[in-house]
């Protein structure tokens, strides 16, 4: 089984990037010598996705202008879908509901993968239930996870908690921003609860934990969450050290 759609979450304003939000969105920041959308995209293109969303709001004319610079080293067709508020991740997925009908990866635009291949993480999708399979990896620092997300799962990987920057981790595995969802995931969205202005696909998540239809699959290689300027030197200092290996 394969994955023909893919979607890719770059909306946000990446006010923690300091002045560089000022010039780029988090997607075009540049990771050695190609931006982080590049590298989502060439995940995508590796599994043979065929058409890819692009969820699009602040800085979206340098995106597409990005896009269609770099058109020829693709042969999946980019599309853009436009988010007219920052109303979070879970209600950024919510607008493909019309769009898509099969399981399809979605990675948000601030997210750094470096592994040699996707194809594991799809195949373990196709042998479960799962409504959504996230990609998690192992993480040292338990700062980074307060900071970012935490996964318990069991033995079978089915997740059993998801709990976003918790102030205590009770596990050192940290869930990464990327996803295989089913279409069976649009009702949930419609009834995740609104953290302020925002639908966070974290609860979204949680609500398809309670139900047992969600699991997770640890990464082969690297991943890192660009949320600040230290994140950003990390990952360019490891695909640097790392990228003859990917």
């Amino acid at each position: 089984m394969s994955i023909e759609t893919g979607l890719i979450l770059a909306s946000g304003q990446g006010k923690r990037m300091g002045s560089l939000a000022n010039f780029y969105p988090k997607c075009l920041l540049l990771i050695y010598d190609r931006p982080i959308l590049y590298n989502i995209l060439t995940h995508f293109e590796n599994l043979g996705v065929k058409d890819t969303y692009i969820v699009i709001n602040y800085q979206k004319e340098l995106i597409k202008s990005y896009c269609y610079d770099v058109r020829a080293d693709f042969k999946q067709k980019i599309k853009f879908v436009e988010q007219n508020d920052f109303s979070g991740s879970a209600s950024a997925v919510g607008l493909l509901k019309e769009v898509i009908d099969a399981p399809f990866i979605t990675v948000l635009g601030d997210d750094c993968t470096f592994t040699k291949s996707l194809i594991g993480f799809v195949h373990d999708f196709y042998t479960t239930n799962a409504i959504v399979l996230e990609a998690i990896v192992k993480e040292d620092n338990m700062d980074v996870i307060k900071s970012t997300c935490c996964i318990l799962m069991d033995e079978k990987n089915l997740i059993t908690k998801i709990v976003e920057k918790p102030a205590n981790p009770e596990s050192n595995l940290r869930g990464c921003g990327v996803y295989i969802f089913d279409p069976k995931i649009f009702p949930y969205i419609e009834s995740t609860k609104i953290r302020g202005v925002e639908r966070v696909i974290t609860d979204t998540i949680s609500l398809i934990v309670d139900e047992k239809k969600a699991y997770g699959k640890i990464l082969d290689g690297i991943n890192i969450n660009i949320n600040n300027c230290d994140d950003l030197l990390v990952a360019n200092k490891l695909y640097k050290k790392y990228r003859e290996e990917l």
